[in-house]
């Protein structure tokens, strides 16, 4: 009787144990997408960043045509600093998406991971229970 329980037991804790590595993979995968997106939040921050360079330069250079003269090429250029400020604003909305989207990424690890310590904490309860009972 006692050997049946005692394999009960073993046989429970061999099951928890399957449970909490099949939890720690999930939760690694988290974690792996978790630092990809950081690396793509911080490529997109420079080329925002670069954009906004450009926008810059794009109106030193309409500022100084216009002194200059050359009315034509200055309307040009006032339009092609404006698609350039649309395409920055454009790209400042969507990393502020991809933000919005990691930190949801951020909170569902973060359940992932509470989850897998109370199970972890629950089948180490358990184990204790089975032996005790046994």
């Amino acid at each position: 009787m006692a050997s049946e329980k005692f394999l009960e037991a073993e046989r429970v804790a061999r099951e928890l144990v399957d449970s909490l590595r099949k939890l720690k993979q999930e939760a690694g995968s988290y974690a792996s997408a978790g630092r990809a997106l950081d690396e793509v939040r911080g490529r997109l921050e420079g080329l925002i960043d670069s954009t906004r360079e450009l926008a810059s330069r794009t109106h030193d250079a309409v500022s100084v045509l216009g002194t200059i003269g050359g009315p034509e090429i200055v309307e040009r250029l006032q339009v092609l600093e404006e698609r350039s400020g649309e395409r920055a604003g454009a790209q400042e909305e969507r990393l502020s998406e991809i933000e919005r989207g990691l930190q949801t990424l951020e909170d569902r690890v973060h359940g992932v991971r509470m989850a897998v310590y109370v199970t972890l904490a629950l089948s180490a309860a358990g184990v204790v229970i089975a032996l005790v009972a046994g």
